[in-house]
């Protein structure tokens, strides 16, 4: 549908042809230009795509197309019985932002068959006001809507917080070793991330009770971290492995870290993706691997537990450098149990691919290596490299040997 509207705005086509088409393809319909500018933040994608969603959702069981035209414009179309109903609920919207300081929505009606001349002329000036560039202006993501008006309302509290906070000092790192029999330990990468407990303690609220608005703020943090990654300028010692939604992958922001970082550091990249959101959005993956491999950063697919083993497809074990698996305690006797039930030819991959993931005992590093995997990441590792007798018993006197010199060099 955006490109039977934001298809024909450009300023070189004149507005009376514009205008024309739109009688054409929307005879009988109410369009609505909502203009979302007061909305804080809103030419964020992670804003405009939450309200967005909810508008539409308020629609849901009403015959009626929402067309995003920029990052701060959104257009619906219905015949005049039903934008009778959905504009008293926008209206109601509007006035309900106002009650909690959270901006308001500015609406305009026109009718298709007598003011498509106004319309268009109206939706231009708006899109050539918006500051996003044309390439993001539509993101084809259909992620969850806000479940009600609350978590809409937290999302626009915790991105103001966020984009103003200081979050350099709550970066973390983590190494992710490689443990091979009789060979001293080697670091595969730095996994790098910013602590969700000190952003809760930033936003004072609990974002991991709500699966929506937790999906909001880690996506956030995916843009706060690469500004930190792009305003470093030393060299990477090891690859840097962090952790992005396919649409961040996708975004303007991290096709900039791509092309101005020297190209020597952005082939030491890894991006781990949640298996989740890799296997439920096929046209972003598909996108999102082309860039990949086009600048040869390195793909894992991650947040792989017990019960969702048996879900790797043929596809997802061939496309990725490296897949994680969760290691827990708790589910560990299962995760095994998984692992030792795949093909010959998924256990052979298991072994160069696998990363076993949150070892918080010589246990889980024990079983993995018992499956064949060589590469570990965890709580537990730096007391397993630093224990030379457990270190000889799982790997050998010469693993062990050179465990102190791999600690000394990170």
């Amino acid at each position: 549908m955006e490109q039977k509207i934001s298809a024909v705005m450009p300023a070189a086509v004149p507005l009376h042809q514009i205008a024309a088409r739109l009688r054409r393809q929307h005879a009988g319909k109410i369009a609505v230009l909502i203009d979302l500018s007061a909305i804080p933040n809103i030419h964020s994608r992670i804003m405009f795509r939450s309200m967005a969603r909810f508008i539409e959702e308020r629609s849901l069981g009403e015959p009626v197309d929402a067309v995003p035209l920029a990052r701060n414009i959104l257009v619906l179309l219905a015949v005049p019985e039903v934008m009778q109903r959905l504009r008293g609920k926008l209206e109601a919207l509007s006035d309900e932002l106002q009650e909690r300081r959270h901006g308001s929505i500015s609406l305009r009606q026109f009718d298709m068959d007598k003011q498509a001349d106004s319309f268009a002329e109206a939706a231009r000036r708006l899109m050539e006001q918006s500051p996003a560039p044309p390439s993001e202006r539509v993101v084809p993501l259909r992620d969850e809507a806000p479940p009600d008006l609350d978590a809409l309302s937290k999302v626009i509290d915790v991105h103001r917080i966020l984009w103003q906070a200081d979050l350099a000092s709550q970066r973390r790192r983590q190494v992710i070793w490689t443990l091979l029999p009789n060979q001293a330990p080697a670091a595969l990468a730095d996994e790098t991330w910013i602590s969700i407990a000190a952003v809760e303690r930033a936003v004072g609220m609990s974002l991991r009770d709500n699966i929506w608005l937790f999906g909001k703020a880690t996506e956030l943090l995916d843009q706060r971290i690469m500004a930190q990654i792009m305003a470093e300028h030393r060299s990477l010692r090891r690859p840097l492995s962090i952790n992005l939604h396919l649409v961040t992958v996708i975004s303007t922001a991290f096709l900039r870290l791509l092309t101005e970082k020297p190209a020597v550091e952005v082939r030491q990249l890894m991006v781990e993706i949640p298996l989740v959101e890799w296997q439920t959005n096929p046209a972003l993956r598909e996108t999102a691997l082309q860039i990949l491999r086009r600048h040869e950063v390195k793909l894992c697919l991650d947040g792989i537990h017990a019960d969702t083993v048996a879900r790797l497809s043929e596809q997802d074990w061939q496309t990725a450098d490296y897949l994680k698996f969760d290691a827990d305690a708790a589910l560990l006797s299962r995760m095994t149990a998984e692992l030792q039930s795949l093909s010959p030819q998924h256990q052979e991959m298991l072994r160069h691919k696998g990363i076993f993931c949150h070892c918080d005992s010589t246990g889980a590093v024990a079983a993995g290596i018992g499956l064949g995997v060589q590469h570990f990441q965890g709580r537990g590792l730096t007391p397993l490299l630093e224990d030379v007798d457990a270190m000889q018993q799982l790997l050998g006197i010469e693993a062990a040997e050179g465990a102190t010199a791999a600690l000394k060099g990170l």
